[in-house]
């Protein structure tokens, strides 16, 4: 008999707290509900268009401070003048960039002790016949000239005219 009073104390314990709800409990949890969904909804929209400023910001702060790119021109130089690279002969270049180099191929037609090209930029080593070198990178901001010599003697061979794009 102990046992069938405890189990019926338990049904009736379970069943006046058995998770019945009031109306008015119901409306307050569905409105609680709600009011969740909605701000969870507004946090969402606030993410996905806030970033999207700084990011636009940040790529023009990038793109600002990328250094301008550095072009190389290639020159044929022998004993008798400069060249371009299809074997015209070239008394001035004109370069457009900001930043540039030089490569210098001397060609067969150079005296056994090779070249040093000069100018007011760089100077070269003794280059020497059907080699090449590269000047350091210089900015392009005036005009100035680069003139072979013969190393042993100093013996001035020819002046290549690099001129500055003002545009």
């Amino acid at each position: 008999m102990n046992k069938l009073a405890f189990i019926a104390l338990l049904v009736l314990v379970a069943g006046c707290t058995g998770g019945y709800q009031t109306p008015s409990e119901e409306a307050r949890q569905d409105a609680a509900g709600e009011i969740e969904q909605q701000e969870m909804a507004n946090e969402t929209a606030q993410q996905n268009t806030t970033p999207q400023e700084p990011l636009v910001e940040q790529n023009r702060t990038q793109q600002e401070q990328q250094p301008p790119e550095t072009v190389t021109y290639t020159v044929l130089a022998d004993d008798n003048g400069f060249y371009r690279e299809d074997g015209t002969r070239i008394s001035s270049i004109t370069i457009a960039q900001t930043k540039a180099k030089i490569k210098f191929k001397t060609t067969e037609d150079v005296y056994y002790g090779g070249l040093d090209f000069k100018s007011a930029k760089f100077n070269s080593p003794k280059v020497p016949p059907q080699s090449e070198w590269t000047s350091p990178e210089f900015e392009m901001d005036t005009d100035f000239e680069v003139k072979s010599y013969w190393p042993s003697s100093g013996v001035l061979k020819a002046v290549l005219t690099v001129k500055a794009n003002q545009s």
